[in-house]
């Protein structure tokens, strides 16, 4: 079974599906994750990890801090 984990910990070149936020996420910080489209059940693709952490949903790419992408939980596509 695929361990949940911080999306900073998923290998560059990985796909991925959001499975949540981090508990201590405060709320402003979860608000604009939601707002950049990173919604629970999507899938990603993770295509760097640095020097910022650098994602694609769907045909979109964005980077992001590494304080954001450590509160988004992701686990690794079957």
């Amino acid at each position: 079974m695929p361990k949940i984990k911080p999306l900073t910990e998923a290998p560059a070149r990985s796909n991925v599906h959001i499975e949540g936020f981090a508990a201590d996420t405060p709320h402003d910080l979860r608000e604009r994750l939601l707002a950049y489209g990173l919604i629970p059940g999507q899938p990603i693709r993770v295509l760097a990890q640095k020097p910022v952490t650098v994602l694609q949903i769907e045909h979109t790419e964005l980077a992001l801090e590494k304080v954001l992408a450590a509160c988004v939980l992701v686990k690794k596509q079957a």
